[in-house]
């Protein structure tokens, strides 16, 4: 059974590495990882980017817009990559990046010790932040 509440809210949840000294494409050749999306210093106007971005996010759960469930697919998804996230070591920041888009004022999210060891072991540290929707 579907929680109702989770039909009005949409979580999106990718992988980012932000890093000062690694460009996206030397991220994409350690991890052995295409992101699905990469900024570069200097590759906007913008004065204020300091770091690089590399950034994966997976297909969505197939059915299940759970926030646990999307974790659990990038978590599976990035596991056969493991060796080359360890590798990027202190060179670069891996965070998990959530975002919930939502009609409800308040969103409780959970994570399962699994995930959060599986997050821990790879060096991945958490960013949530979630936006209230109207509707008109």
């Amino acid at each position: 059974m579907t929680d109702p509440r989770a039909r009005s809210t949409e979580y999106t949840v990718a992988l980012r590495a932000f890093s000062a000294s690694l460009s996206p494409d030397e991220v994409s050749r350690i991890v052995g990882l295409a992101p699905t999306y990469a900024r570069a210093i200097g590759s906007t106007p913008s004065a204020q980017q300091r770091e690089h971005v590399w950034e994966f996010e997976p297909d969505a759960a197939p059915g299940d817009p759970r926030f646990a469930a999307r974790v659990e697919a990038l978590l599976q998804a990035v596991q056969p990559f493991a060796e080359g996230l360890r590798a990027l070591g202190d060179r670069a920041e891996l965070v998990l990046w959530c975002a919930c888009l939502g009609r409800e004022p308040e969103q409780t999210v959970e994570l399962s010790k699994q995930a959060i060891a599986a997050m821990a072991d790879l060096g991945i540290s958490l960013s949530y932040s979630s936006y209230a929707c109207t509707t008109d």
